[in-house]
């Protein structure tokens, strides 16, 4: 958790929490995908996985995501 975001990680989604918002976005695991590195600075929380870069934007409550 930083100043404006979080990020939850369970078996099936990977869910970022904004607070100025008060919204969130979750965005499905692929199989066999681990979580590799997790960053959470002022509004941005950036999870990285062995498949993909995801972005949640603590602001807004926007998400998205690259293939790696």
């Amino acid at each position: 958790m930083a100043n404006g975001a979080a990020i939850v990680v369970s078996n099936q989604r990977y869910a970022g929490i904004g607070s100025f918002s008060g919204g969130w976005q979750s965005i499905r695991r692929i199989a066999g995908e681990e979580l590799v590195s997790a960053e959470v600075q002022d509004y941005s929380a950036l999870p990285g996985t062995t498949d993909r870069l995801l972005s949640f934007n603590g602001r807004n409550g926007s998400g998205s995501q690259t293939r790696r």
